[in-house]
């Protein structure tokens, strides 16, 4: 018998910051299926564009964090949506479509990059264990995780 989640209304209405995806992990029984679930309700788009704004907003600031990294994020309904993020030194940015120039692809499905964003996953073990796939530089790579305070 398939499991069951309670989960309040409209979970994914609001995204201040990584507290609130944490919230959502933290739903007793909500696992890869529950997430991939409420991003499809809740439109995948929506969530996506969502989170990528708030890993611009929670970007940290420094020398050197410089790049273009393109997301090919797995929609739980199907097919693949590309979102690009620039980082500037002291500010970044992100929009749907795919990046001429990234110094770095990342492969993962919607439920990954959630928690991606509520800082419940290792994203090196991640790449590691083939969670997260990863074409590019590895110096950016291995660096970025750094580059957000999540």
């Amino acid at each position: 018998m398939p499991r069951t989640t309670t989960v309040p209304a409209g979970p994914l209405d609001r995204l201040d910051g990584p507290r609130d995806l944490r919230r959502l992990l933290d739903i007793p029984g909500m696992d890869d299926a529950g997430i991939a679930r409420l991003v499809a309700d809740a439109g995948t788009g929506v969530v996506l564009d969502r989170v990528f704004d708030l890993l611009c907003v929670r970007f940290v600031p420094g020398s050197g964090r410089r790049g273009i990294v393109q997301w090919d994020v797995a929609a739980p309904e199907g097919g693949t949506l590309r979102y690009q993020t620039a980082f500037f030194g002291e500010w970044a940015e992100a929009r749907p479509g795919s990046a001429a120039r990234a110094r770095v692809t990342l492969t993962l499905s919607a439920p990954t990059l959630i928690r991606l964003g509520a800082g419940r996953l290792n994203s090196l073990i991640a790449v590691r264990t083939g969670r997260i796939g990863f074409q590019g530089s590895v110096v950016l790579g291995a660096r970025l995780p750094h580059w957000f305070a999540l």
